[in-house]
């Protein structure tokens, strides 16, 4: 009911609804249990060699004797590979068995969650993920505070402190489609946080926008880097800086990679640093990059593998990134697979930054094209259309010319006209009512030697 209402309010109350929503989120990341995760994350990742070694097979120990006891799916599959899990060597252990992509979790869902976190206890959560293929997921209390300590650790990295004005840049539509004029942000209050989306960043509110961010005095930016880079494209072709005392410090992205052009623009009409981190709804895997840009192992936070390794010529090593979750106890995950290949350091390298975990290099994969409007926007993330689409195997938006997208499906049901009309009217309320919308269903959509496929491709 209020996603209809929201867009008819007027914007103090459109403002409301944003820190409603703020506070509800607060309250659920940034608990007690939070400080407490982060004061000791802070500690840890500074640990020896030795000391995270010992931390991880403890870690790792724990977590499969969990899921042994309390996960249906991983009692009979433990059965199946005869695990050991009083071995010396546990890792050699958990690489019995095999991997799990996300078509397994999706079918054997109801069959991971922990019999031993309550139904109250559990938040269900939703992702499209980058490929379309929607996922139905569920955490604890805990494991939310937790990986919101360890994405909050790499912020201090930056010197960005907790309750910092900021601007985040979202698909969500925090304004409304329809307005046409200013304001083109939002207020959430408890986050200290506006929030612009990517629908109302072109030509005609570039100016209206930046008039804004140059009326206030932020800490950091976060978001979708392509959008960041856009608000960025466009501000510098229409001669629009941003003043001194407006420039953020640092840009947080995260979601999707940043591409070398976008960092360009970003930090050429910024001046900002721009950093990330690594990290997925599903909860299984994170690296943070550091003070020196490189990836570190959130080693806290999960078991990581490089799998099906290439041996590059310089030391460094190339392969699927794996994880194994250490922190949640509602629905865990062992050696899940990212989607992502990743570029390794050597085994000798050491980081000036003074940690200790493995460190990668470079993150291959959650590289798409753009598709454009008819009014010259150009839209990088359509993973909002397929949420709760759990018919659809996988999807990918094309675009071949103006005014037209092909929507290719991977239907589990087949062609569906039912299917058609509610990613059409979700094409409507996210993106815009000025394009054809039209489908092609395959068997199965094409992959690159990554095994992956660009989740929008631009034919143009």
């Amino acid at each position: 009911m209020i996603e209809s209402l929201y867009p008819k309010l007027p914007i103090f109350m459109q403002n409301l609804v944003c820190s409603i929503y703020g506070l509800k989120e607060k309250r659920s990341r940034f608990n007690k249990d939070f400080f407490r995760y982060l004061e000791g994350y802070q500690k840890s990742q500074f640990f020896s060699a030795e000391q995270i070694s010992e931390e991880v097979a403890q870690s790792l120990r724990q977590t499969l004797v969990y899921c042994q006891n309390n996960v249906p799916y991983y009692t009979a599959i433990f059965a199946q590979f005869e695990l050991d899990l009083t071995a010396d060597n546990i890792e050699a252990e958990l690489l019995k068995l095999p991997v799990m992509t996300k078509e397994v979790l999706r079918l054997n869902g109801a069959e991971m969650v922990s019999r031993s976190v309550s139904e109250n206890a559990r938040i269900e959560l939703h992702t499209s993920g980058t490929t379309g293929k929607a996922l139905t997921l569920f955490k604890d209390k805990a494991a939310i505070a937790k990986q919101w300590a360890i994405w909050f650790r790499h912020r201090t990295r930056f010197e960005a402190g907790f309750g910092d004005l900021h601007v985040n840049f979202t698909g969500k539509l925090v304004v409304p489609r329809e307005q046409l004029n200013p304001p083109f942000w939002r207020f959430n209050r408890p986050f200290n946080q506006y929030l612009i989306n990517m629908q109302h960043v072109n030509d005609e509110n570039i100016k209206d926008i930046v008039g804004f961010l140059n009326s206030i005095s932020p800490k950091f930016y976060s978001g979708y880097p392509s959008i960041i880079a856009e608000v960025a494209r466009l501000a510098l072709e229409h001669d629009l800086p941003l003043n001194a005392s407006a420039r953020p410090n640092v840009i947080f992205a995260g979601a999707e990679n940043t591409l070398d052009y976008q960092k360009s623009n970003i930090e050429a009409w910024t001046g900002a640093v721009v950093t990330d981190q690594y990290g997925l709804t599903e909860g299984n895997c994170n690296l943070s990059r550091c003070e020196f840009g490189l990836y570190h192992i959130d080693h806290e936070f999960g078991f990581v593998e490089c799998v099906d390794p290439e041996l590059l010529s310089d030391g460094r090593k190339k392969g699927r990134l794996i994880g194994t979750s250490f922190t949640n106890f509602a629905m865990p995950m062992l050696r899940y697979d990212t989607g992502d290949v990743a570029i390794w350091k050597a085994d000798d390298f050491k980081c000036p930054c003074g940690r200790h975990t493995d460190v990668i290099e470079s993150i291959e994969g959650r590289i798409d094209d753009f598709v454009q409007l008819n009014d010259g926007r150009r839209i990088m993330r359509f993973d909002y259309l397929f949420k709760g689409t759990d018919s659809i195997k996988e999807a990918q938006i094309c675009q071949y010319k103006l005014g037209e997208v092909v929507i290719k499906l991977v239907s589990r049901v087949g062609p569906n006209e039912d299917i058609e009309n509610e990613l059409k009217a979700q094409f409507v309320k996210w993106i815009t009512n000025d394009m054809d919308v039209n489908f092609e269903y395959l068997e199965q959509i094409p992959k690159s030697n990554t095994g992956k496929f660009k989740a929008v491709q631009s034919f143009l």
